[in-house]
Parts: C-alpha cells; sequence; structure tokens
C-alpha cells in the first residue's frame, strides 16, 4: 500500500520536526487497569507534504483520497526485535488509528492501548515520545521503508516528552522531573532553536486528562490543574516548548 507508506514517513517527519499537537487521555480503573489513548494532530504537515511530494506524487501514491485505516499494535510488535517484543507484549491488544485528508487539511493519529497494571501505564506515559518514534520507525520498516531513524541529537522533542518520571499507586499520581535526563536535554544544540521558538509565543500544545476511578481529593493548589465539576477528571495543559525553560511548572502530584 504505497499510500501508507508515504503517510508514515510524513508522520515519522512530524514527529522529527514537532508539527503536531498531543492530547493524551488516560482512563484509571478501581483494579489499576485501563486505557491510554493518545491523539496527535499533524494537520499542519498538509501544506509541507503537498509542496515536498507535490500533487503528482500524492495522487499517484493515493493519497488524493480520504484515508481512514487502523494498524494493530501486533503488527508493530512484530516488526521489532525479540527484546522488544517480549518486553512490551502486553500491548498486542492495542490500536493506532490513522486519518488523512488532504482536501481538508486533516492528518491525525490515534494510539489506543489497553494496560493491566499501573507498572504498564507508568511505562506508557515515561516513554510515550519513545513509543510513537518507535512506531513510526517499526512500522516504515515493516514496509521495507529505508532506515529513517534521526540522529539521537536531534531527537529534542521526544526526549522532551519523556522528560519526568511517573509515580502510580492505588490513589496518587505524581509527576516528577527526571534530572539527568534534564541535563542531558540541555546538552543538545536544538535546545537554543526550542528556547528562541518559545520566546517568539510559538506552541507546540501538549494536553494530559486522567479519568478517576473515584473523586480528587487534592491537587497541591496546582494552578494548572483543572479538575472536573464532579472531580473524577484532572486535566493539564501546556505549550510544550516552555519545558525547556522551567520543566518542574510541570510537575504534580495528584491524589483521589
Amino acid at each position: 500500500m504505497k499510500w501508507l507508506r508515504l503517510a508514515l514517513v510524513f508522520a515519522f517527519i512530524a514527529f522529527v520536526i514537532s508539527c503536531y499537537e498531543v492530547n493524551e487521555e488516560v482512563v484509571i480503573n478501581e483494579d489499576g487497569s485501563g486505557v491510554y489513548e493518545s491523539r496527535i494532530d499533524m494537520s499542519q504537515l498538509i501544506e509541507l507534504m503537498q509542496s515536498f511530494a507535490g500533487e503528482e506524487e500524492l495522487t499517484k501514491n493515493g493519497l488524493d483520497r480520504a484515508i481512514d485505516t487502523v494498524v494493530s499494535m501486533q503488527t508493530i510488535l512484530d516488526s521489532a526485535d525479540e527484546a522488544t517484543r517480549k518486553e512490551n507484549a502486553w500491548m498486542k491488544d492495542g490500536k493506532m488509528f490513522f486519518k488523512l485528508n488532504i482536501k481538508e487539511k486533516l492528518f491525525n493519529i490515534r494510539m489506543n492501548i489497553p494496560y493491566h497494571t499501573q507498572q504498564q501505564l507508568e511505562s506508557l506515559m515515561e516513554g510515550q515520545g519513545t513509543l510513537m518514534k518507535n512506531s513510526f520507525s517499526g512500522l516504515l520498516k515493516s514496509n521495507k521503508q529505508p532506515e529513517m531513524t534521526p540522529d539521537s541529537s536531534e531527537a529534542t522533542f521526544q526526549d522532551m516528552v519523556s522528560l519526568y518520571d511517573i509515580t502510580l499507586n492505588n490513589g496518587l499520581i505524581k509527576k516528577e522531573v527526571d534530572t539527568a535526563k534534564y541535563k542531558q536535554l540541555m546538552t543538545r544544540p536544538q535546545v537554543s532553536d526550542i528556547k528562541q521558538m518559545a520566546a517568539q509565543g510559538m506552541e507546540m500544545m501538549y494536553t494530559t486528562s486522567f479519568k478517576l476511578p473515584r473523586p480528587v481529593k487534592s491537587t497541591g493548589n496546582h494552578p494548572l490543574l483543572k479538575v472536573s465539576e464532579d472531580k473524577r477528571t484532572v486535566e493539564l495543559r501546556y505549550n510544550l516548548l516552555d519545558i525547556v525553560n522551567d520543566p518542574a511548572k510541570y510537575s504534580f502530584t495528584i491524589e483521589y
């Protein structure tokens, strides 16, 4: 399927150069299981696709028509090495949903993964950036595309997403800056560019919402956490570019 291969190439590019907005939703059940969902809007990339590939190439690869498809996480795992397959075998029931419509300038990817333990959710939230990058790479590999993994020094935005340690216990969600990761991030040459982008008012919005099994008891009066009227949903929305200036600003503790 040529259209899928080309769409994956552009999705990978979008994730590397940050042409996206992320909405992350975490449903937590009473027994510690639940569903992790990440929705990525890459519609800003449409004009780049049109100018880079050209109308003739897009038509040739079937991207001139609306695309709506689902890829199983099992397919992605099958393309990974043996160690990765074993470590992440529990993700096999997850799915990735692709929607692309050039005419309507729509390009969305949604990842939906059921989890069974709090440790699995910690892994999903801490490694969201790496998970998405590896998913694109795995699908490209399974479609016999050339290796497109960027140099580690250029993976700044993925590292920003994965900059925090997540601690989950029954009734507690805690997000803290991983100091070692932050120090490593600050050595990257791209950090100065990110700071300049933030200073110019550019945004790369990231929203996380938790749907809880019982009402919130405390958010520590965190100014950026919004609690729903029934106190069962907590949301944090911020500009990911700001993390390079003050990552602790987006740490939090939620008790429920």
